[in-house]
């Protein structure tokens, strides 16, 4: 319990003077009349005590997760946070504190809420694993080897960048490409799919995303260039080897979905506007993105299924 300490010493005062006042009264007046002043300073004294005890203030305890106590008086147990008053303070000033630094709290009345059984199987941010590597389990069977870095840099974003080889792959054809392609874009999660109460996360990567990013494409391949002489009446087609570049700013939604804090499984298609040094009909797959449509407004589409380590 604690007390008011300025209303202690006003009512040790007070009685102090009280006595002062009846040994003086003692030796002037009948012993009726000090009978009578006795019963005053008796109810005096109980209703001083009565102001004590309603001055004294019960505590509540929280309990942190470091072990620490905080002794105040929990006046809300919010989704986020607990709001507490202490006692050297005005009943004004509130302090708070997030949900997931604390273990317990302890109330006055013996109840007991215990917040680190209420959020066992969830996380909070601080202690979730912030990074992923991934592979392309589709790049393969499209000419190229794809993998990927994911870093989360807050509550609900994170950073990632790909980086593919083009030419290891099983479906490259007559085209023998080779080159590499770049693509780096910032996630934005969903909240609602990101976490779940007061800041404790169900995965920090996990949930459904959007994603724009920017895409980056450069190779070397051989094509088939058909053409045809209508005077001679010669074919004049053949393969071509050329140097291919492309770029394109996507807009990407997907779903990120993380097991066991370990490993995840994520699927995005994305739809952009892209530009290249080719000409479509002989080249708009670019491994990274593909281009469709004509010269003046080509459309840029991508999609992936990647397969992920978190650490």
């Amino acid at each position: 319990y604690l007390f008011n300490k300025d209303i202690f010493i006003t009512v040790i005062c007070f009685t102090i003077v009280i006595y002062i006042i009846f040994a003086c009264c003692n030796t002037v007046i009948l012993f009726k009349k000090i009978t009578i002043m006795k019963n005053i300073i008796t109810l005096t004294l109980i209703s001083l005590l009565i102001i004590i005890s309603g001055s004294l203030k019960a505590q509540d305890k929280i309990i942190k997760k470091n072990k620490e106590v905080i002794e105040c008086k929990v006046t809300k147990v919010g989704v986020k946070i607990i709001e507490y008053t202490q006692p050297q303070f005005s009943s004004d000033v509130s302090f708070s504190i997030p949900v997931d630094r604390v273990e317990r709290i302890e109330f006055e009345a013996g109840n007991v809420i215990n917040l680190a059984e209420q959020y066992s199987g969830t996380r909070s941010y601080n202690d979730s694993k912030k990074n992923m590597f991934k592979i392309d389990l589709i790049a393969p069977f499209t000419g190229n080897f794809t993998f990927a870095y994911e870093r989360s840099i807050k509550a609900n974003r994170s950073i990632e960048a790909s980086l593919g080889i083009i030419g290891m792959g099983f479906n490259t054809g007559d085209d023998n490409p080779t080159g590499a392609f770049l693509r780096v874009g910032h996630k934005f999660i969903i909240r609602k799919e990101a976490y779940n109460n007061a800041y404790h996360y169900t995965n920090i990567l996990n949930g459904f995303f959007i994603r724009p990013d920017l895409n980056l494409s450069y190779f070397s391949a051989t094509t088939y260039h058909y053409s045809y002489n209508p005077v001679t009446g010669q074919d004049l087609s053949s393969y071509v080897r050329g140097d291919y570049f492309s770029a394109a700013l996507m807009l990407n939604i997907g779903k990120q979905y993380v097991f066991d804090d370990a490993v995840a499984l994520s699927w995005w298609v994305g739809f952009g506007y892209g530009f290249s040094n080719s000409d479509n009909n002989y080249m708009n797959y670019f491994y990274s993105h593909t281009l469709t449509g004509d010269n003046d407004f080509p459309l840029a589409i991508s999609g992936g299924l990647t397969f992920g380590f978190l650490y």
